[in-house]
């Protein structure tokens, strides 16, 4: 698969230890049940009318620029396929007012985790953005909130809505692990990013290459994927090829964490870039 016959996606700067590939996953973590996870991870506090349709716009006007796309003459998968996606679950959740319950878990992974790369990018950005400005943590701390709603939706849509009754669209979930790839891509997050990527992986193998013909959108995602893969093994250095599957999305250094990381429980590490 060539990156260059798509759209691809990566953060800028990037500065990782090189690391090769893990070997897929067979289960989600049972430490992380679904059924566990308490209301406020899957439903985090935020102002879905104000926050919530800044945050996207934010997303759409200034965060896709700092995110590398191939090929470069063409508009970026983000901006076709993941905004829109993040902004029709919006209206679901707004204006249409639906059952959030009925709401595909893959299409919340792409609205919650498109909302956490755009707060924590103005968290590092305030300066340059002064009319988005909020007080103290405030755009950390929803970045934390939205993010591990993004991994708990992301989690449920891989073990529930890759078979009937409730399967959700191929792309759609595509699209969901790639959103939150990006969002531990850009934190510098590896235990997630490596643990997305097999993860997206074995996706492609069980309902893409089984498929008889692949779409043009689902064929720009691969490409996300292949990029996101290529520039990640390259840049990483794996210690424990076991330890992204046994612990997805878990923090590897706890003593790291700052204390605005412990208020929210967030797995986002210190920024390492500044768009």
């Amino acid at each position: 698969m060539n990156p260059q016959d798509g759209l691809g996606a990566l953060p800028m700067n990037l500065n990782w230890p090189t690391e090769p590939t893990v070997n897929f996953s067979e289960t989600l973590d049972p430490m992380l049940s679904v059924d566990t996870t308490p209301d406020d991870v899957a439903w985090p506090q935020i102002d879905l009318v104000g926050d919530a349709a800044l945050l996207l716009r934010h997303f759409n006007d200034d965060v896709i620029s700092q995110m590398g796309s191939l090929p470069i003459n063409e508009k970026s998968a983000w901006r076709t396929l993941h905004y829109p996606a993040a902004i029709m679950t919006l209206s679901q959740l707004t204006v249409l007012d639906a059952d959030k319950e009925k709401i595909k878990h893959a299409n919340l992974a792409i609205f919650y985790a498109l909302i956490a790369v755009s707060s924590f990018h103005l968290s590092l950005n305030s300066a340059t953005f002064p009319a988005l400005a909020r007080p103290g943590d405030y755009w950390r701390s929803l970045s934390c909130r939205t993010y591990e709603a993004a991994k708990h939706h992301l989690r449920i849509s891989l073990e529930k809505e890759c078979q009937q009754p409730n399967k959700a669209k191929y792309k759609e979930q595509l699209m969901g692990i790639s959103a939150v790839l990006a969002t531990s891509l850009l934190s510098g997050n590896g235990d997630d990013t490596r643990w997305c990527l097999t993860e997206m992986e074995r996706l492609i193998s069980w309902r893409g290459l089984t498929k008889p013909s692949i779409s043009r959108r689902a064929r720009i995602l691969h490409n996300i994927y292949a990029w996101m893969r290529i520039v990640s093994e390259s840049t990483y250095v794996f210690r424990d090829e076991n330890h992204a599957i046994q612990a997805p999305f878990s923090r590897s250094n706890t003593t790291a964490k700052t204390t605005a990381d412990k208020q929210c429980a967030c797995a986002i590490h210190q920024p390492r870039y500044h768009a």
